[in-house]
């Protein structure tokens, strides 16, 4: 009987209750691919060009929204929330950038990208590193290994991270 099986197979799993995040992460324009940041401060997400948000500039852009106020149980309310930003051109082009990942300190963000590069595509893994003034620095592809060899689909996705517990990377 497989309902018995998954139960034993899941009889020490944690039950993990769904909740809807506030606005604005959750706002009219749409959220996707969201990331945590390990305080889970932080959330980064895609926005797609028929959002109806005018500041996609490709077909999905890399947006962040920061939790400015805690007002209790996280996520909190709209409210908590500072209203989405598209992040900068170091990091979002006029190709499709999405499914972005943070690593846990913070410092590094991964994403997947369909712009053109030789060498790379038709997508492929992203870098870019936080710069000692806060700001973004330029992305580059991911070097090495087979992750953006020119004849594979790659993708960023990864597990939905919760703040406090240990993530995976690409």
């Amino acid at each position: 009987d497989l309902t018995m099986l998954t139960k034993r197979a899941y009889a020490a799993a944690p039950t993990l209750v769904p909740r809807k995040l506030p606005l604005p992460p959750n706002d009219n324009f749409g959220t996707y691919e969201p990331t945590l940041s390990a305080d889970g401060n932080t959330i980064y997400f895609a926005r797609f060009f028929n959002s109806g948000d005018t500041r996609v500039k490709g077909p999905s852009d890399i947006f962040v929204t920061h939790r400015v106020r805690q007002s209790g149980e996280w996520p909190g309310t709209a409210e908590d929330w500072s209203p989405a930003e598209r992040l900068p051109d170091t990091i979002n082009s006029d190709s499709v950038d999405q499914e972005p990942w943070l690593t846990p300190d913070g410092n590094t963000l991964y994403f997947m990208s369909k712009r053109k590069t030789p060498g790379l595509g038709p997508t492929g893994i992203w870098v870019s590193q936080k710069q000692p003034d806060g700001q973004w620095g330029q992305a580059q592809p991911v070097a090495g290994g087979n992750i953006n060899k020119s004849e594979y689909v790659t993708h960023c996705f990864m597990p939905f991270d919760l703040p406090g517990q240990a993530s995976a990377m690409c």
